[in-house]
């Protein structure tokens, strides 16, 4: 892949100093600054009114059309690793509907603000965003829905399967996907043909600024979230990570290594991220 200089993000600040004879291109103006890390004994204000639930549906039942139904066509993601799908999911089918998200956004404010934020854009240091467009484009229903009930042991997402029943699981995953408009994509899920030892000096030399040494995120006193936990790998598939990782997380600081646009930390080709992929597969605790 040919190599470019790309004009850095408006709201990215210097980082690290990357050795420029690494075999990839580093963009090290768009490494944004890590930011304060919430305390986990932080006083978080009680859910937000249902006062605030009931503005959110009306501005549904005005303005929304179910995502996952193919209705309506948003802005294209970018096509390598990923086509446009109007399933919701291959596995778990979820049609959202605004009584879904009505429930769901009640659930939500009772059960998930105080990690997630009132807004589900995350809290750092505690919950990540749940309503980055390209996440949601990756995410199944059935890795959502997995998440909620089982939650990721070692974090602060617990399990909920004993607190909120199947069909409350449903309305919690058709509300979070009423938050930001897009459309599933289908995912590339062909075999994974990565190196670790190839993908340690990327992952060492890049992915470190943000989720640690060891991937683990917060725990780190690192801005990103764990992405090297059992539990995180667990739930993924490969397609989701090459999403992720080409696009970036919209609306967070985790941008695209594709080496397209304004916003790219670095450009990866195919191989590079396969072998990122298979590090963090190695080497998952």
């Amino acid at each position: 892949m040919r190599r470019k200089d790309y004009v850095n993000g408006r709201d990215a600040v210097s980082g690290s100093v990357i050795d420029s004879a690494m075999p990839f291109q580093v963009h090290e103006k768009n490494f944004s600054s890590q930011e304060t890390l919430v305390s986990r004994k932080r006083r978080v204000g009680d859910a937000f009114p249902r006062t605030i639930v009931a503005l959110l549906t009306a501005s549904f039942l005005a303005t929304a059309v179910p995502a996952c139904e193919g209705e309506v066509e948003v802005e294209r993601p970018r096509a390598r690793h990923a086509t446009k799908s109007s399933k919701s999911d291959n596995n778990t089918e979820i049609v959202v509907t605004p009584q879904k998200v009505a429930t769901g956004a009640e659930l939500f404010a009772r059960n998930c603000v105080k990690c997630h934020g009132n807004d589900a854009g995350g809290r750092v240091g505690i919950g990540p965003s749940l309503r980055s467009k390209t996440f949601l484009e990756a995410a199944s229903n059935k890795m959502l829905l997995a998440t909620i009930a089982e939650g990721r042991l070692g974090t602060t997402m617990t399990p909920w399967k004993s607190y909120i029943d199947a069909a409350g699981r449903e309305a919690l995953v058709a509300y979070i996907r009423s938050l930001t408009p897009h459309m599933v994509v289908e995912l590339d899920e062909s075999p994974l043909r990565g190196d670790p030892e190839a993908g340690k000096p990327i992952f060492e030399s890049i992915c470190v600024q943000c989720h640690g040494r060891s991937g683990a995120g917060y725990i780190e006193s690192s801005s990103g979230t764990g992405i090297g936990r059992h539990a995180f790998l667990s739930t993924v598939t490969n397609g989701f990570l090459r999403y992720m990782i080409i696009n970036g997380k919209s609306q967070t600081r985790m941008r695209g290594f594709d080496g397209v646009g304004a916003a790219v930390i670095a450009n990866l080709d195919d191989q590079q991220i396969e072998d990122v992929i298979a590090y963090l597969r190695a080497h998952t605790w």
